[in-house]
């Protein structure tokens, strides 16, 4: 279902390649203008969701899905342009993918679970 939450997420996701062109023809702080837009539509969507109780499906797997794009693609960016270490991409990186395998290990080899994020983890 297609609510505002969703909707909110949904430009998230539009923003990334948006985002990437403006970074890499070097418009920095258009870019950064974007990706706080970005974050800012994070913690919205969020908030709007719990607020009115529309939590969705579609929501909770476009959600992370949205951050991991944006947060992945802004340090591979940073990286090739020099503004973030290397290793800091590849400990960020490998981060998620370690995170994403544990899920995916314990979602096909484990009883059905409700995963859900805690405040700790968002902070």
């Amino acid at each position: 279902m297609l609510n505002l939450p969703n909707s909110l997420t949904l430009l998230r996701v539009v923003s990334v390649p948006i985002f990437l062109i403006v970074a890499t023809n070097g418009h920095w702080g258009v870019a950064l203008a974007i990706f706080m837009a970005a974050g800012i539509t994070d913690a919205l969507d969020g908030a709007l969701a719990r607020l009115y109780d529309s939590n969705t499906a579609l929501g909770a797997s476009i959600d992370p899905l949205a951050d991991k794009l944006l947060m992945s693609s802004s340090f591979i960016v940073l990286a090739w342009y020099g503004g973030v270490p290397v290793w800091l991409t590849i400990l960020v990186l490998s981060r998620d993918v370690v995170i994403l395998l544990g899920y995916l290990t314990l979602y096909f080899f484990s009883t059905p679970m409700d995963v859900k994020p805690t405040s700790l983890g968002k902070a």
